[in-house]
């Protein structure tokens, strides 16, 4: 979400497993957001890396990824709202990418990958 000063938050939100098929289901305080830092698209890999990738890059990976969790959203959409939909999508994923540095995860099975990210975001413990 962007608040009105242009921030970005990140609220909690599971995933559809968890209401498919014989999932656990669940509940969340999605009012609790945490400032959007990075955005990390994961790749199983043989070692773990964060790696940044440019602008451009980043919307073609971020329309891919909202295209799989909204499929459910754009069933009942005319031509037109799937259109308009499709835009407004578009330019809210360039401006986020403009803000929010993104990077592909590169995770491996037994890695530590969570050090990837707090290097890439510059935490210090």
């Amino acid at each position: 979400m962007r608040d009105t000063e242009g921030n970005y938050w990140a609220h909690p939100w599971p995933t559809w497993s968890r209401f498919q098929e014989g999932g656990t289901g669940g509940t969340w305080d999605v009012q609790k957001a945490v400032p959007l830092k990075g955005i990390f698209i994961l790749i199983q890999a043989v070692s773990d890396r964060a790696e940044r990738v440019g602008s451009g890059h980043a919307v073609s990976m971020l329309v891919e990824c909202v295209g799989h969790v909204s499929t459910f959203m754009t069933v009942s959409l005319i031509k037109e709202e799937l259109r308009a939909m499709h835009l407004e999508r578009f330019e809210n994923l360039c401006t986020l990418a403009r803000v929010i540095p993104v990077y592909t995860l590169h995770i491996s099975l037994t890695g530590s990958f969570w050090q990837e990210i707090e290097q890439a975001l510059g935490v210090s413990h």
